[in-house]
């Protein structure tokens, strides 16, 4: 890697990572603690519109699918309709007024929550957005997305972020923040407002992920990209995947002591292996004369497309019944194409994107 790369613990002689042990690692070396059953992936992708397909081509590499998907600088406009979505995820975003910026969370669909706005960071040109879920403990936990511009009023930022944790101290909850603050904590020792900013991270109790740059060109390095969390669970783990989404490494945590309460959601296809098209025109053909046709005339015709659609979905039923997906369909359902030998040509530029970094 870069010269310009190495480890804050390393480099600083106050210690401002307490709990960190953060990683370097590609999709393939990527390994969750089989223990932990919820993970969380944090995304700068530097334009939703743009990078769509990449980030279902990052997911499809993941062994492990993260339960929710933080998103920074989704670059949408509120005047946009509103189309991008992810196979088997509900979502909820917070645009932007301007050009850069905006955030959104993909989630799970068999994850329930909420929007809660009491945790709003309320200062101009900046997108937060926090959700709340239930787990199977009954206690609570709080993710929370955010997008501070760049030259936005820093104290003021400072100060209602402060506002933000205490109010989520006070819910007794854990909770994970992923953001691009736009603050370089590289630079803790040469400026005092971040020094200042990582010791209210720390009056909180916050662990501060990850302890590398985020950010790296041939140039710089910096760590714009963090999450904080007041879970300090031996179990944690945290990862920055080296990937070329965009110019930020996407960061990965996952967690035991987390136990989200899931909603088993069957995922159907229509099952075409032993399906016979003229078997299925001819009994189609069948219930059209006798239910449809034979009254045209007599039944109002809202009321027999009600009865033509029920007939139809009976007679498609019996020649293509529903098959639940298992785990690997619902995986790559969204990108049929997506065969081994293009995920083989994934890896392969995974391992030469590394290679350019020099990791």
């Amino acid at each position: 890697m870069s010269n310009h790369v190495y480890n804050l613990n390393q480099a600083n002689s106050e210690n401002v990572y307490d709990y960190v042990n953060s990683e370097y690692c590609t999709l393939e070396s990527l390994k969750v603690k089989s223990k932990n059953k919820f993970s969380l992936l944090h995304v700068n992708i530097r334009s939703l519109t743009k990078n769509l397909e990449k980030l279902e081509e990052l997911l499809a590499g993941i062994r492990t699918l993260p339960d929710i998907i933080a998103v920074t600088e989704t670059r949408l406009k509120n005047s946009m309709n509103f189309g991008f979505r992810l196979q088997g995820c509900s979502i909820e975003h917070h645009d932007s007024p301007t050009s850069p910026g905006g955030v959104a969370l993909f989630v799970k669909d068999s994850l329930a929550y909420r929007v809660e706005n009491k945790f709003t960071i309320d200062t101009p040109r900046c997108e937060n957005l926090w959700l709340q879920f239930d787990t199977n403990k009954s206690s609570t936990f709080v993710i929370g997305v955010v997008y501070r511009h760049p030259n936005s009023n820093y104290e003021d930022f400072q100060d209602k972020l402060d506002v933000t944790i205490a109010k989520l101290i006070a819910t007794s909850s854990k909770y994970y923040i992923c953001d691009d603050f736009n603050i370089d904590l590289l630079k803790y020792h040469e400026d005092k407002r971040v020094e200042a900013y990582v010791h209210m991270l720390h009056s909180y109790g916050c662990c501060i992920f990850p302890n590398y740059p985020t950010k790296v060109t041939p140039n710089s390095s910096t760590l714009i990209d963090h999450m904080y969390t007041n879970n300090d669970s031996d179990d944690l783990q945290n990862f920055i995947l080296v990937h070329d989404i965009s110019d930020h490494y996407p960061l990965f945590i996952s967690a035991g002591s987390i136990n989200p309460k899931f909603h088993h959601k069957k995922t159907t296809r229509r099952n075409l292996e032993f399906f016979q098209l003229e078997a299925f025109l001819t009994d189609l053909s069948e219930i059209m004369n006798e239910d449809i046709t034979k009254n045209l005339y007599t039944i109002p015709v809202g009321n027999l497309f009600k009865i033509f659609i029920e007939k139809f979905e009976s007679v498609l039923n019996k020649h293509a019944p529903l098959k639940e997906l298992s785990r690997t369909e619902m995986k790559f359902r969204s990108k049929p194409w997506l065969t081994k030998g293009i995920m083989n040509s994934i890896k392969t530029k995974n391992a030469l994107y590394k290679e350019s970094k020099k990791m």
